[in-house]
């Protein structure tokens, strides 16, 4: 008896100057869009201060609170991405993957996987205690759709 069971499949990058470019660049258009909406919302208070109902007032100075607290993060992170040296893998996050598990089979080698990307490509698969690299006789050609 089997089973197919979905878990969590690791997503790792490793660093390269492109990399840390494109994320660079998507970090500085979210901190664009956090200070234009934080301006926005700073002119909108200061235009109805005093004439405006309170619980709008509440409402506009919690929003700005969370876009400082929001630009205070981007600008952090950007200092981290500044730091990381290329070849450094960091965790991109997570995926689901599938998995036929059976009677005695270890947990932990059926379940455990990582896939490593380069540039926006498939460069290593780690999974069931074994490591898969692009271009190596043992990596098989065009990956097997996802059930490892």
């Amino acid at each position: 008896m089997s089973l197919t069971v979905k878990y969590p499949v690791t997503v790792r990058v490793r660093v390269t100057e492109r990399w840390k470019l494109k994320v660079a660049g998507e970090l500085q258009e979210a901190l664009r869009r956090a200070e234009h909406e934080l301006g926005q919302l700073e002119a909108g208070l200061r235009r109805l201060e005093g004439s405006a109902e309170q619980a709008w007032r509440e409402h506009a100075q919690n929003e700005i609170r969370r876009l400082r607290e929001r630009r205070a993060q981007i600008l952090e992170q950007l200092r981290q991405l500044a730091r990381v040296e290329p070849g450094t893998e960091v965790v991109q996050g997570q995926v689901e993957g599938l998995a036929r598990v059976g009677l005695g089979d270890c947990w932990d080698l059926a379940t455990g996987a990582e896939v490593v990307l380069q540039d926006g490509v498939v460069v290593e698969i780690r999974s069931r205690g074994r490591s898969y690299v692009a271009g190596t006789p043992e990596a098989p050609p065009g990956g097997d759709g996802g059930r490892g």
